[in-house]
């Protein structure tokens, strides 16, 4: 299964890799994806991930006050072998 995997992933990278010429390559400018690039702006990624921690903490403290009646939760709805 494994080798039928790798297969179709080197399958698409062929496709997309000739669907690009390769004059394109040798001037990476000419690329359509990367000629308006450079106008955005680089994220600040202190900023980015400060506001991920913080998106976390409401779930987090949900889960950290309610954690009992989760795992009992849980528990109690296992399977029975």
């Amino acid at each position: 299964m494994r080798s039928g995997i790798v297969r179709a992933v080197t399958v698409v990278a062929v496709i997309a890799a000739a669907m690009i010429p390769p004059a394109a390559w040798s001037q990476p400018k000419k690329l359509v994806f990367w000629t308006h690039w450079e106008q955005y702006p680089r994220p600040e990624y202190n900023l980015v991930t400060a506001a991920a921690v913080v998106s976390v903490l409401p779930i987090l403290t949900v889960f950290l006050v309610c954690q009992r009646w989760i795992v009992r939760g849980v528990v109690l709805s296992g399977l029975k072998g």
